[in-house]
């Protein structure tokens, strides 16, 4: 069946790269025995040696595979059903495991010492995350880190990474710290960054999104005015979408996601106007005066999240309130569906839809409510919390 000694290897060696362990161990011993009968010889005795030794040496490298290298054909699904985020302290960065009813920390992963603001999830479950500090364009690495064994890569850049994407298999890494430039990485087969695209942009980037085969980072000029969408494509040539909306009064610009919602401030009324991304049309307005009480969007880091196609959760600042509030809004006629208070002076909201919870965050602790605001638990850390995926 095998010519020589090297053809059985070669055969081994496929078998191992593109087989789970059950399946490799099956096939090779049926492969093996096919030998010995095609060959009835005294050397096949030389053969089984070798062949024995090659599959120690492969079971080792598909088992004990350098912790380093967390990428290729042989990562399985890292899903852990964990919540994932990482806390700053003492010039460390920990990556942290916690399960998500109780945010009890099961497992700890040390990152170094530099800053992140950012995590990504792979469709596999492994989790991308920038080094990039505060902005800074220092770190130009990315690290992958499969959250159940533990293991981390780090992939270098030509420059300080920003945001990360998915597509199938493959991985979209873009960076804006290069002055009036967009860079766009590509990352296939569990191979190293290749740049893909150098785009030239025109303003500061606040926010950058990625789908049906598009780039979409939205520009914006002083005081929020001027917005642009600048689409890249992954195919084709870059297109701008603008929008002014400067006469109205923007303050604040809230990405869901899917949409652009925009604080407008004229006067002494406050709106909420709702555009489509990428092309900009306005969707529609909303009187946020009509709940009867004046309202202050928190100007610290204001995030916007979307529970379902009809109603829109905001983190803001009631005026008169010391604190701030998740506020519930239907978006078809703008009223206030709820509003609770949150512990902590609140930087970020999101919803998990499978569990029908907010996840509010502050500096240094996550507060955890159901859909109409009944505390669940919180977490408090004693170092700095970064953003956090639902594993």
């Amino acid at each position: 069946m095998y010519r020589n000694d090297e053809d059985l290897v070669k055969d081994l060696q496929s078998l191992a790269h593109a087989k789970p362990r059950a399946e490799f161990a099956r096939q090779l011993e049926q492969r093996l025995q096919q030998a010995a009968r095609a060959r009835k010889r005294p050397r096949y005795r030389l053969i089984g040696g070798i062949a024995a030794a090659a599959l120690i040496t492969l079971a080792l490298t598909a088992t004990f595979s350098p912790p380093a290298d967390v990428r290729g054909d042989l990562v399985q699904d890292a899903h852990t059903g964990l919540v994932a985020y990482t806390v700053i302290q003492d010039q460390k960065n920990v990556l942290h495991l916690a399960d998500p009813e109780t945010m009890e920390t099961k497992k700890t992963i040390e990152l170094g010492d530099t800053p992140t603001l950012k995590i990504y999830e792979a469709p596999d479950g492994r989790l991308w995350i920038p080094l990039n500090g505060f902005g800074t364009s220092i770190e130009k690495r990315v690290l992958v880190v499969d959250p159940k064994s533990g293991a981390k890569q780090a992939l270098t850049l030509d420059q300080a990474p920003d945001a990360v994407f998915f597509q199938g298999s493959t991985v979209y890494i873009t960076s804006v710290s290069k002055p009036n430039k967009i860079l766009i990485y590509k990352v296939e087969n569990g191979g190293e960054p290749k740049l893909f695209k150098s785009v030239k942009r025109d303003g500061p980037v606040f926010d950058t999104m990625f789908h049906q085969a598009q780039f979409q980072f939205i520009e914006q000029g002083m005081l929020n005015s001027n917005l642009k969408t600048l689409i890249v494509p992954l195919e084709g040539e870059p297109v701008y979408r603008g929008l002014n909306e400067q006469q109205e009064g923007m303050t604040y610009v809230l990405s869901t996601g899917q949409n652009l919602l925009m604080l407008l401030n004229g006067g002494a009324e406050s709106k909420v106007a709702e555009f489509e991304i990428p092309s900009l049309q306005k969707v529609g307005t909303f009187d946020l005066n009509s709940i009867g009480k004046p309202f202050m969007i928190s100007p610290y880091g204001p995030k916007a999240t979307v529970p379902d196609q009809q109603k829109l959760g905001l983190i803001g600042v009631p005026k008169g309130a010391d604190h701030t509030y998740v506020m519930i809004f239907d978006t078809v006629t703008g009223d206030l569906v709820n509003s609770f208070p949150t512990q902590q002076l609140a930087m970020n909201l999101s919803y998990d839809k499978d569990s029908n919870r907010w996840y509010v965050m502050s500096k240094d602790t996550v507060e955890v409510f159901n859909f109409d605001g009944t505390p669940l638990t919180t977490l408090h850390t004693d170092g700095m919390i970064s953003n956090f995926v639902l594993n």
